[in-house]
């Protein structure tokens, strides 16, 4: 059996939230031309429009690098002055 690392691909893969039924964001293909495809809404993924009426998706580079930088600020704001993340 893979460890959680080696089959967790994606950073926001069970972590995220769908922010209308609370299903688990997972990577998705993209529709679109984006590289490392979308962040979507398993269960909508899964179920359809039945299970989650939001369409919305997002390019996994992009979320990702958000994410990054708000624990970045986080970790910057808590720290003691002079401190820099790597």
């Amino acid at each position: 059996m893979s460890s959680p690392r080696e089959r967790v691909r994606y950073f926001l893969t069970d972590f995220g939230r769908c922010t209308k039924r609370g299903g688990p964001m997972r990577a998705d293909d993209a529709k679109v031309s984006y590289d490392n495809g979308v962040y979507a809404c398993a269960w909508r993924c899964d179920g359809g429009p039945a299970s989650c009426a939001t369409g919305l998706r997002r390019p996994v580079a992009t979320v990702d690098e958000a994410v990054i930088n708000c624990i970045k600020r986080e970790v910057q704001a808590a720290s003691p002055a002079g401190f820099e993340p790597a």
